[in-house]
């Protein structure tokens, strides 16, 4: 369970024992004049909660109403109250999670779909099931949000590569850090804090078969890029597509000592689009409305439970998606927004070029 100490958007999560652990959402849950704001998520381990855990958020919230839901992945009790934010997550083991505990680790990594052994496969269900729809609620109720991009810090200003899924946003934004000397901040999932200041990210770096950096990132790991785990990654994506096996890599890993360490304020967005047909007329009007439908799909279990709802009224009187899309149109106010036409046939360098000759006006 170490992987999941990680940093997202001012929550910071450390492992507390070996069965779950505990985060406390700091930067966005500081309060005006010095008022008290309790903010923290107890996470189970999936399939197991121990009486401790429960204790704990019980005594934290005694006399408070709380709120309880469920999704696919996980069961929640949450509490929201003016700036307190408190939830309890206890996460489910998916019928393949069960079935891999059992398994030799040689037969592990062949009982997921995508993800390489049986802890990737873990984080992932708690982290997208449960932790980051919360953290970009939370967010979103205390004046900041998210943006669905990879972030890169270049000759002092901090980029966002925005768009839809596969669009080039964690390839183009390792070519710019591999071959223009940016710094890594943020890859597919760049929250917000107030004053649309960029918060870097710990979670891990999503790598498929087609980044063009995967090359770079064998070589860092010192294995051969024709070992047995290549040959797996390409037999996975013959059978099941582009995005048939995934790799969670640390920051560290990918990009070495070549990461952002403090917050920066928004200055370009680089919306990387396959419609060729986007207006420049209206841009941000445009940006604004598609990135809405991409959030809307990346965080719809947000959507699920704030969207109409009792729970969702209380904490957004306006609706949930008119916060959602507030939050953009304040996010676009104070950034550039450009648009690069990727056209799929394109190799990704030459995508690259596109994209840093937008962002600075060259040539």
């Amino acid at each position: 369970m170490k992987e999941l100490i990680c940093s997202f958007g001012g929550a910071h999560f450390r492992v507390v024992s070996d069965d779950w652990f505990v985060g406390r959402l700091e930067r966005e849950m500081a309060a005006p004049s010095g008022a008290h704001a309790e903010s923290a998520f107890f996470v189970a381990r999936p399939g197991h909660a121990p009486d401790e855990v429960r204790s704990k958020f019980e005594k934290l919230v005694a006399g408070r109403r709380l709120h309880q839901f469920e999704n696919a992945g996980a069961r929640f009790k949450l509490l929201a109250e003016g700036r307190d934010f408190l939830v309890l997550i206890e996460p489910q083991l998916t019928p393949r999670m069960k079935v891999a505990r059992h398994l030799p680790a040689s037969l592990v990594r062949f009982a997921h779909f995508k993800y390489m052994d049986s802890s990737e496969a873990e984080f992932a269900s708690a982290m997208y099931h449960a932790v980051l729809w919360l953290a970009f609620t939370n967010l979103l109720r205390n004046g900041g949000g998210l943006l669905h991009a990879s972030a890169v810090e270049l000759e002092g200003r901090l980029v966002a590569l925005s768009g839809k899924g596969g669009a080039g946003k964690t390839t183009l934004s390792g070519w710019l850090i591999s071959k223009m000397g940016g710094l890594y901040m943020a890859d597919d999932l760049l929250p917000l804090a107030q004053c649309r200041i960029g918060v870097a990210s710990d979670l891990y770096v999503h790598i498929y078969p087609y980044n063009v950096m995967i090359d770079q990132v064998w070589r860092n790991l010192g294995r051969s890029r024709f070992g047995f785990e290549r040959v797996q990654w390409a037999l996975r994506r013959l059978l099941f597509g582009p995005k048939g096996t995934c790799r969670r890599l640390p920051k560290e890993t990918v990009y070495l000592d070549k990461h952002v360490a403090r917050d920066r304020q928004l200055d370009t967005i680089i919306w990387l689009t396959r419609n060729n047909a986007v207006q420049t007329e209206n841009l941000k009007e445009s940006f604004v409305s598609d990135h809405f439908e991409v959030l809307q799909s990346e965080m719809r279990h947000a959507f699920a439970v704030f969207e109409g709802t009792t729970i969702g009224a209380e904490l957004f009187p306006l609706g949930f998606s008119a916060a959602v899309r507030n939050m953009l149109i304040e996010v676009v106010k104070s950034a550039e927004v450009q648009v690069v036409y990727v056209d799929p046939a394109d190799g990704v360098d030459d995508s690259g070029m596109k994209v840093v000759s937008a962002a600075f006006h060259r040539p």
